[in-house]
């Protein structure tokens, strides 16, 4: 099994489900202090790969967590591309 060690003081995180999944996302320092965290498996990239893959290894068991470098979860597609594109093109055919 894959163990990882993330530095605590350089990102802020969040917990869903009993602490099986951690979201962790560049910024500033977490208020909660110093120290290291080990996870069995780290994903990179909260996008539509990387958050299924962090659910999938959290309800298999293992104590996961998802890095996402921007300031929001979900990636190009959910906050830029696909999703957005989508929703602004039906709205300007309900305009038009």
């Amino acid at each position: 099994m894959l163990s990882q060690v993330v530095p605590w003081q350089r990102i802020t995180s969040r917990c869903f489900n009993s602490s099986r999944i951690v979201l962790l996302r560049n910024g500033s320092s977490s208020s909660s202090g110093g120290g290291e965290q080990q996870f069995d498996l780290v994903v990179i990239g909260s996008g539509p790969g990387g958050y299924v893959a962090a659910i999938k290894a959290a309800q298999l068991g293992l104590k996961t967590a998802c890095v996402e470098k921007n300031a929001t979860y979900g990636g190009t597609c959910l906050n830029v591309g696909c999703i957005p594109s989508k929703a602004m093109l039906h709205n300007s055919h309900l305009f038009h």
